[in-house]
């Protein structure tokens, strides 16, 4: 389903398979969108496509957003990444099925470490300790520019951030006239 999505895409907007989509990419023209001459509302049709094929190809979806400013202490990195996992664990034994985790490559070490932690330490679960027993291997990391997952992940984790801090009130920098109207 990712594919043929991403087939629409090119056939409508000129977007290559091979194109990465990013968030970031799609919020301001950049990097293989940067040339494409996509204005605002072509490229939040863009968005909004790659999110509705998740409804299809996925059994479920979450991000963790972290407030870095708000935070007492701690690693937000290694917060972030042991709710995840406690995410996954508590996916996998409800349906009793084993999990690999496939993240974004850039911090693969570190990821390892708080994967690896959690598999034999545990993480904290309604009040006591919980093995990720479930989760299995260490983490896979993969380039972004060659997985329609990890891309879908970085769009999933975008609509997460704008769940949690929403935009200011004011008047909106937009191309279009209707932008931002309901």
């Amino acid at each position: 389903m990712l594919t043929k999505v991403r087939r629409d895409i090119k056939d409508e907007y000129g977007v290559r398979l091979r194109d990465e989509l990013k968030a970031n990419y799609l919020l301001r023209p950049r990097g293989p969108l940067k040339d494409k001459g996509l204005g605002d509302g072509q490229r939040r049709d863009i968005y909004r496509r790659a999110m509705r094929a998740l409804t299809t190809v996925s059994s479920a979806v979450f991000a963790v957003v972290i407030d870095k400013e708000n935070m007492a202490g701690g690693d937000p990195f290694a917060i972030a990444w042991e709710h995840l996992i406690q995410q996954l664990m508590i996916r996998s034994e409800s349906m009793g099925h084993p999990i690999v985790l496939v993240h974004d490559d850039g911090e693969g070490e570190r990821v390892r470490m708080v994967h690896r932690h959690c598999r034999e330490v545990g993480v904290t679960m309604g009040g006591g300790n919980a093995k990720a027993d479930l989760l299995v291997e260490d983490p896979v990391p993969r380039r972004s520019e060659l997985s329609y997952f990890i891309q879908a992940a970085d769009l999933v984790a975008y609509a997460a951030f704008r769940r949690v801090h929403r935009r200011k009130k004011g008047p909106r920098r937009c191309a279009t006239p209707t932008c931002g109207r309901r």
